[in-house]
């Protein structure tokens, strides 16, 4: 899996280096889109690819190889290039804790459901209380931004979408917004996204899910690969705040790798390898 989104990843960046501006213009009318679609959206194919290849490689060779920074060095320049300032900044951070925290043992409060549940609530937060998003619009006004500004109109307008069924929702592609000179069907906020499409109902399990995943996570003895899968917990969580994409399939695959990994560490030593064979034991046999 990691082998396949790497050749996406690669093909991705030599799309941006053939075509600069954008590959296409998709049905909303956004340039900026490239193989692996809105550059936004790239970073959803990096957070899995960077934190399993650095399991794997910390598994199996008890180290970073020079070909994995490599691809860091490729994904960082894709960001550079499709000028997408959040994708940059988040892979730099997941990088720094991959690279530099894994001779530290974080506190066990710091889980991928407790980030969640922190990310949850600022949702509530910012949408309830439409006071601070405005002082964020104003402050976004000395970046020449108004990123803030749109989502608080979505939040506000998703609240009536809540209201007409809070506890089953209204499935997929009930929200749309057409205000401005394209049509917005995503409410850029996973809570907000798993209210409309599933209600309540939905909400409980998604965070039972993320429940499931932090007992999973806990427990692995080898801190290392704890740090990293929830760093990569948690910069999704971070990013569910102003992005709701659907049909995540890598994050998915990180949520499996979640439940795998503590059974295949079972299996190896205190460094994370799989012991040695011994040397294979021909059978003599005497006349």
């Amino acid at each position: 899996a990691c082998l396949i989104v790497e050749t996406w990843i690669l093909l991705n960046f030599i799309c941006i280096i053939i075509f600069p501006d954008f590959m296409y213009v998709d049905d909303r009318g956004w340039g900026a889109n490239w193989l692996l679609g809105y550059k936004n959206l790239h970073i959803y194919y990096f957070i899995p690819y960077i934190a399993i290849k650095a399991i794997i490689q910390y598994f199996e060779k008890s180290n970073l190889t020079i070909s994995y920074y490599i691809m860091i060095a490729i994904i960082l320049a894709s960001s550079i290039l499709a000028n997408s300032t959040t994708t940059f900044i988040t892979i730099c951070v997941l990088i720094i804790c991959i690279v530099f925290l894994r001779r530290f043992d974080l506190p066990k409060m710091f889980n991928s459901f407790s980030i969640v549940c922190i990310s949850g609530a600022l949702s509530v937060v910012f949408i309830m209380f439409n006071r601070i998003a405005s002082i964020l619009t104003v402050v976004e006004k000395l970046f020449d931004t108004n990123t803030i500004y749109l989502r608080n109109l979505i939040w506000a307008r998703s609240l009536i979408y809540i209201a007409e069924n809070p506890i089953i929702g209204k499935g997929n592609f009930a929200f749309e917004l057409s205000s401005f000179s394209w049509k917005i069907t995503q409410t850029h906020n996973k809570f907000i996204d798993l209210l409309i499409t599933g209600g309540i109902v939905q909400v409980v399990l998604f965070f039972f899910l993320f429940w499931i995943v932090s007992k999973k996570i806990s427990d692995m003895k080898q801190f290392e690969y704890r740090n990293i899968m929830n760093f990569s917990f948690a910069l999704y969580a971070i990013l569910f705040l102003t992005e709701a994409r659907r049909n995540d399939y890598l994050f998915f695959m990180l949520i499996v790798v979640a439940f795998y990994l503590p059974h295949l560490l079972s299996k190896a030593n205190i460094s994370g390898n799989f012991y040695k064979r011994t040397k294979r034991r021909h059978l003599k046999i005497h006349f």
